[in-house]
């Protein structure tokens, strides 16, 4: 029980029980504590007490039996201890003493949809007319519209149907609307009106390609339709892909949908053969167009049965992996066959060959793509988990009949032994396993993020699969995905938010229309970090043999629903196919989000995911060559997330404590920064922040950043801040005396600083700096005839025991030479030495020249 200003709040039972008997020793007649009967019910329904929040009701309306809040809430108690029909009833009479409650009509109506609820259809019908009136197609007033309808039998199917027609008039993308009509379609005996009606919503439409039951109802009909009817080749370049898709999502393990069984998925793959075998019989006009659309679908298949095939073993763990991945293997390393070459078709004309052909072509590319890069990285997985030469070994066994072998051993139901005269797989899959495992090829990873986002549309969980392979990758051999200098290779990044603009300055708004392509990045880069992270802490498999990579469809949700809610939000907002009714709900959703990767506010985002993103964005910079305004863009993102990285981790050293956030989009799982740690990052962000006032002509504060850094780099990019600021003589010298003392300061500076870095430099031979900082301290060595101002200072260490070759210029030479000489000498890859405490790791700092 807790005070909150005036009013007590009750939080438990025993609290309640207690204020209860507290009120009714107060009270001296029944009549009274039975009008308290309604303040209490409601108090016992908020901490879920239904039945006592039930009896007391009943109290109160024994004594004001026509209170409709009484009536209200006692149907809200028949409706939580499950009794919808007693909750029903309550609620026609608290609507009969009180007409204009809205949500309460809508309520009724929800619960006279069931079928278990008996209705008098009278009653149902004037609250369903109420009902509409307010929430004029509503999907709840259809449902009830529908039920009444269909009551007791007496269906009028013509009426049912316009129902129907007009529901999906007003509510053209609601699938469930679609699928009532195949279905009613079907029942009605018209099913080439439903092959039809299907066919044209495939061409035409995008809504329905997540939803499984469609294409499940969808491959029932087209199914039913080429057994009852004389087909051709055209039939099979339109089911095919049905099919194949419906296979697809039947495989998938979605947290979305509802997860279909192991020998389901097998029967939609079977359908899938047999429908194969029967189109390949068949001729086409279009030769290459069918024979290429027939090759995709059979390797598409193979690929589909290996992931059934895994996705058996590590549900059921009946069947051990050795086995497991020698009867999946084949298949995946059949599934590595290239996919369809666009540009064959390029050169047809639109007469020869339909706009749908052509863009079917270039999405199937892109699944053979995808396939492919996934195919190559489970193979390496089994291969690490099993030996090196496994594969080799697994093609060693694929002689004789083994394609009959292994059909039986995978569809080893009897039912399935009928389809073996007419399974493409036995008689037209590949009789050897020519296909190696390609390399990953880093040029290539911008097609390998297109094919998965244009295969899976919105889906963030794919996404970061491809990324996760990279990191794994990256670090073979280490059994971690992140380590120190962790950084994803160049193109990973989305590529179908195109039409946003490259970057943004408004780091400080969440305001939706600011969105760019580097915060869609930024979103991307930390959630597969963040699950990095989590991969990196989770306990090892019980299985040593479990194959450490799954296909993505069948890989566990990497991505939290937070996340993806995220990224589908934005991929709608982006692809402008947003239901009015949520433009709101998604704005919301996309601001909380964009507040995390801006860091703005209570972010919640842990200090080294921000060093992670840092990096990245630095290392992205650098490499970019031909693009001022990204390069510019990723820049400022880095020094954004280095500020906010130094602001915590000076706050843990003042402190010595961290605090991590509970409110949290990306949770990162590490150990604790120790002390060395926290410095070391400190001053590798420093560092950057540095070069970045540097790179930006902010001399002074670059020279004032670098001062409080202690790494070899850091003085001798101060010296060569100097060295930029000398300036030429004039031709007249008797008016240069002021020029010439401005710049004996300058070079005495510079000595100061080289030898600092020689000093820094000692115990670190292997140091990349060595030969850069050679040739600087020979240009300054020398013996002025003039006056001799820079011979007397004798604490400049230039005895030229390490550096030699004196070299003896006028001052006049000197400044020319040194002041003129380019800056490109100026390293721009510090590394970081074995023995250094400042870590500068491998990230490369791009310096401007001037």
């Amino acid at each position: 029980m807790i005070g909150v200003g005036n009013a007590v709040l009750y939080r438990s039972k025993k609290d309640i029980d207690r204020h209860v008997q507290e009120q009714f020793d107060k009270l001296n007649n029944e009549h009274e504590k039975n009008l308290k009967g309604l303040a209490i019910a409601r108090m016992y329904y908020k901490v879920s007490e239904f039945e006592l929040a039930k009896q007391y009701v009943i109290t109160f309306l024994s004594v004001n039996e026509n209170s409709p809040e009484g009536r209200r809430l006692l149907g809200h108690c028949y409706d939580k201890l499950g009794n919808k029909e007693k909750a029903v009833i309550e609620y026609q009479k608290s609507l009969a003493s009180t007409p204009n409650q809205p949500e309460l009509l809508l309520l009724c109506c929800e619960l006279m949809i069931d079928p278990s609820v008996k209705l008098n259809e009278v009653q149902a019908e004037k609250i369903c007319k109420q009902t509409e009136n307010l929430y004029p197609y509503h999907p709840t007033v259809y449902k009830l519209k529908e039920r009444l309808l269909t009551l007791n039998g007496n269906c009028d199917s013509s009426k049912v149907e316009n129902l129907l027609n007009a529901e999906i008039s007003v509510r053209p993308d609601d699938i469930n609307l679609r699928i009532k009509q195949l279905k009613l379609f079907e029942s009605s005996g018209r099913l080439s009106e439903a092959f039809s009606y299907a066919i044209n919503i495939e061409k035409t439409c995008k809504f329905q390609k997540d939803n499984i039951e469609w294409y499940e109802t969808v491959s029932q009909i087209c199914e039913a339709h080429g057994t009852s009817n004389t087909v051709n080749w055209e039939f099979y370049s339109r089911v095919l892909p049905l099919y194949e898709h419906t296979a697809s999502l039947f495989v998938s393990e979605s947290k979305t949908s509802k997860q279909k069984t192991v020998s389901e998925c097998y029967k939609v793959l079977f359908r899938l053969d047999q429908a194969l075998y029967k189109a390949i019989q068949l001729s086409s006009p279009q030769t290459e167009f069918y024979r290429s659309l027939i090759q995709h679908i059979s390797n598409q298949f193979y690929f589909h049965l290996a992931s059934v095939i895994m996705k058996f073993t590590k549900k059921e763990n009946s069947i051990s992996w050795y086995k497991s991945n020698q009867l999946a293997a084949p298949l995946f390393l059949m599934s590595l066959a290239p996919p369809i070459d666009k540009q064959a078709f390029e050169s047809i004309t639109n007469k020869e060959f339909s706009m749908e052909q052509k863009s079917n072509v270039a999405l199937w590319e892109l699944e053979g793509t995808r396939r492919i890069i996934e195919s190559g990285f489970v193979l390496r997985a089994m291969m690490a988990k099993e030996d090196e030469h496994f594969i080799d070994n697994v093609k060693l066994l694929c002689v004789n009949d083994w394609k009959t072998t292994n059909y039986k051993k995978i569809f080893n139901d009897p039912e399935y032994a009928k389809g073996i005269p007419t399974s493409l797989f036995i008689h037209y899959s590949p009789e050897k396993l020519v296909y190696n495992i390609p390399e990953l090829i880093q040029y290539a990873v911008p097609k390998h993020m297109l094919s998965f986002e244009m295969s899976r549309p919105g889906s963030l969980h794919h996404l970061v699969w491809y990324g996760i392979q990279l990191l794994e990758s990256e670090n073979k051999g280490c059994g971690i995905r992140l380590t120190k200098n962790t950084v994803f290779p160049v193109g990973f990044g989305c590529k179908s938010f195109n039409e946003l603009p490259l970057a943004t300055n408004s780091f400080a708004s969440a305001n939706i229309e600011s969105i760019s392509q580097i915060d869609m990045n930024t979103f991307l880069y930390a959630t597969v970090l963040s699950v990095a992270s989590f991969l990196d802490n989770q306990s090892q498999r019980t299985d040593p043999k479990a194959p450490q990579t799954f296909p993505s469809n069948i890989t566990d949700q990497l991505t939290t629903s937070e996340q993806e809610n995220w990224w589908k939000s934005m991929y709608k907002i982006y692809s402008k196919n947003v239901d009015v009714k949520h433009v709101s709900q998604l704005r919301k959703a996309a601001i909380q989000g964009l507040e995390s990767i801006r860091l703005i506010g209570n972010h919640g985002m842990d200090v080294q995911l921000m060093v992670y993103l840092a990096k990245n964005f630095a290392s992205q910079a650098n490499k970019i060559v031909d693009n001022f305004l990204l390069k510019e863009g990723l820049e400022k993102r880095a020094v954004l997330f280095w500020r906010m990285a130094i602001q915590l981790l000076e706050r843990i050293t003042e402190r010595g404590v961290e605090h991590k956030s509970k409110n949290t989009l990306f949770e990162f799982y590490r150990k604790k920064l120790s002390q060395g740690e926290v410095f070391e990052l400190l001053e590798e962000g420093k560092f950057y922040l540095a070069c970045q006032l540097m790179n930006n002509e902010q001399n002074e504060e670059a020279i004032e950043a670098f001062k409080n850094i202690n790494s070899p780099y850091a003085s001798f990019y101060q010296a060569m801040i100097y060295k930029k600021m000398i300036k030429p003589p004039a031709i007249d010298t008797s008016t240069d005396n002021t020029l010439t003392e401005a710049n004996d300061t300058l070079i005495i500076k510079i000595k100061e600083l080289l030898n600092i870095t020689k000093d820094r430099l000692k115990k670190k031979p292997q140091h990349p700096l060595h030969s850069q900082l050679k040739e600087e301290l020979l240009d300054l060595k020398v013996d002025f005839d003039m006056n001799g101002t820079l011979n007397s200072q004798s604490n400049l260490n230039l005895s030229g025991e390490d550096y030699s070759d004196t070299v003896n210029i006028s001052r006049r030479h000197l400044y020319n030479k040194f002041g003129d000489r380019s800056f490109l000498n100026v390293t721009s890859t510090p590394v970081k030495s074995p023995i250094t405490p400042v870590s500068i790791h491998n990230i490369i700092y791009y310096i401007k020249i001037n």
